[in-house]
């Protein structure tokens, strides 16, 4: 268990590091792991993901990540692959490492604007984030694919969601 509150406390601060630099803006916090941050799922996930808020320059954005994730982190694997950017970094403070993943493609997405936080951590994090009902959507269809029991899990979580926070 300690393993993955740090986990948690990794990811918080990342995101922080990432709302200061101002990547943020440009970016669509989704995934697993946004409805833990920004809801309290309680299921865990090891990374971080998004989507562009709207199109840009993919070289600028990956050297620019990479130059201020370089800064605080060792960076153990750094891509720019055919649908992502990826980068994989690890940390002195934390066990095991982080991915950052980024859809180089912007979509059409409801967007709500949160805030990231963790019990385990002081710092909060403004985060755009996919809309509960595109995430309750994209689950449905990913659950439609794949049948695995998280999915389930997740699109019960995402439909009380919905009602706790309209």
């Amino acid at each position: 268990m300690q393993d993955l509150i740090k986990q948690e406390q990794f990811e918080i601060e990342v995101l922080d590091l990432l709302h200061t630099k101002r990547f943020l803006p440009r970016l669509i916090f989704c995934g697993r792991t946004m409805p833990q941050l920004c809801y309290g799922l309680s299921r865990f996930s090891v990374d971080l993901d998004f989507w562009l808020a709207k199109r840009i320059n993919i070289t600028n954005l990956f050297k620019s990540l990479k130059k201020y994730l370089s800064e605080s982190y060792r960076i153990t694997n750094a891509a720019i692959k055919f649908h992502t950017i990826l980068f994989e970094i690890k940390s002195g403070k934390f066990p095991g490492s982080l991915k950052i993943k980024i859809h180089k493609e912007s979509k059409k997405f409801k967007i709500e604007r949160e805030i990231a936080f963790s019990r385990f951590t002081t710092l909060k994090v403004p985060v755009n984030v996919v809309s509960l009902e595109d995430m309750m959507s994209a689950n449905v269809k990913t659950f439609i694919s794949r049948k695995e029991k998280r999915d389930v899990f997740d699109i019960e979580f995402f439909n009380k969601a919905r009602e706790w926070f309209s």
